[in-house]
């Protein structure tokens, strides 16, 4: 069975993993690429390892291959929000 995973291939690159990084290195600032009205399709690890389950529990051939994704997309700015909650001051950055 073959799975290509939304966002959670590159965790090393996602914005929650990321943003982590950062606030345990600097408690209250925290840096974002661009202006962070960004959106992304985030998928929860706990959906994806039901769909890994689910597909080999109910994989009927040898070989098939199946997108784990989501339709359900998130800006930026929403998954670093708890953050600015607790205090963490957010400055956007160029990509560049």
């Amino acid at each position: 069975m073959l799975l290509k995973l939304g966002s959670l291939s590159r965790q090393a690159r996602c914005v929650g993993f990321g943003s982590l990084r950062q606030l345990l290195k600097s408690p209250h600032k925290l840096m974002i690429l661009g202006d962070g009205t960004q959106i992304k399709p985030h998928i929860q690890v706990h959906n994806t390892v039901g769909a890994v389950l689910l597909g080999a529990d109910r994989s009927a051939v040898q070989c098939a291959a199946h997108c784990v994704a989501t339709d359900d997309y998130t800006a930026v700015t929403e998954i670093v929000e708890p953050a600015v909650e607790c205090g963490a001051s957010v400055a956007g950055k160029d990509g560049n």
